[in-house]
């Protein structure tokens, strides 16, 4: 038998506050950028690695998910409730609304604007 390598734990370095109900993250490690999606309030807080401040931009109602591309910088929040899918532009931070269709499965382009983890299967 061989032995186990010791056990390791996180250390908690600091406590960052967002907004209210936060249900989803996503972190951009190129850019040392994390972004939580807050259901609770409507929007996402985005937290700069570096220095642990925090940036909310509005995205609609009950965000419930957020996804980044470490390369091209884009973000993406999506909301069940008001069925639209929010581009975030990094610089400058705003969001822009994509409608998805209610009911019916995305259109092409549509479907070509999702993340990955947002494209219906």
């Amino acid at each position: 038998m061989l032995p186990s390598p010791p056990a390791k734990a996180e250390t908690v370095t600091a406590a960052i506050p967002t907004s209210a109900r936060p249900v989803a993250a996503a972190v951009n490690p190129m850019a040392n950028k994390i972004y939580v999606a807050n259901e609770g309030s409507n929007n996402v807080t985005v937290i700069d690695g570096a220095t642990n401040t925090t940036t909310t931009v509005g995205v609609g109602t009950e965000p419930s998910g957020v996804a980044v591309n470490p390369v091209t910088s884009r973000i993406d929040a999506i909301s069940r409730q008001s069925v639209l899918l929010r581009e975030i532009d990094a610089m400058p931070l705003r969001a822009m609304a994509i409608k998805i269709q209610g009911g019916r499965p995305p259109s092409t382009r549509q479907r070509a604007r999702m993340p990955d983890c947002f494209a219906p299967r």
